[in-house]
């Protein structure tokens, strides 16, 4: 065999031999890039999805910490509250001892009988805090003084548990409740935002 057939044969091994290996290169660099696109496709999706599990513990955190702060408002507020009514019973009981309650008493018997319309009524109270007709007559004076009207109150037999006043129609239809309980709870709301306002400050 000549050596030009040999060199040529060689020649066209040498170009087969280069043009595989230039395309297993180019195979294997789409095969990188490829793989590179996926793996930089994994890491942002992993990035998001790990960013979106820390602004979900951020959420929890701050909607726990919100929460902490309402019971702790919420507790200072009952707390408030509670001392409130602490002094208001100590003034109560207070007033009791003194006999000062009296003239409160003549001034509930007044805001009730205006409130219950009526030409007469009957006035329970209690006797930790007993109403006698004096007082009724100042409570008369009182209604016709501010309301005009006239109003014919007597006491009585039957006791009620709470400081305070209770009317009752003469029919025993109508009756309005002017225990300091029911005052307060009445008020409650007008209080707890008296409450409120102060701890704001």
């Amino acid at each position: 065999m000549s050596n030009a057939l040999i060199d040529g044969i060689i020649l066209e091994a040498e170009e087969k031999a280069k043009k595989m290996i230039l395309e297993a290169e180019e195979e294997c660099s789409s095969i990188k890039e490829g793989m590179e696109d996926e793996i930089e496709k994994s890491i942002s999706a992993e990035e998001r999805i790990t960013a979106l599990r820390l602004k979900q513990i951020e959420l929890k955190e701050e909607s726990a910490k919100k929460s902490i702060d309402r019971i702790s408002e919420l507790k200072k507020l009952d707390c408030s509250y509670n001392l409130v009514m602490k002094k208001v019973d100590e003034r109560i009981r207070s007033m009791v001892s003194d006999g000062s309650i009296s003239k409160y008493l003549v001034l509930l018997i007044a805001e009730a009988a205006i409130g219950l319309e009526k030409k007469s009524a009957t006035v329970s109270f209690s006797k930790t805090a007993p109403v006698n007709d004096i007082m009724l007559r100042q409570a008369e004076s009182m209604v016709k003084e501010i309301s005009g009207r006239e109003i014919n109150l007597t006491l009585d037999e039957n006791y009620i548990s709470e400081i305070g006043v209770v009317l009752t129609s003469s029919m025993k239809k109508v009756s309005y409740n002017n225990t300091l309980d029911t005052r307060i709870r009445r008020y409650s709301r007008e209080i707890n935002k008296i409450i409120q306002d102060e701890n704001a400050r």
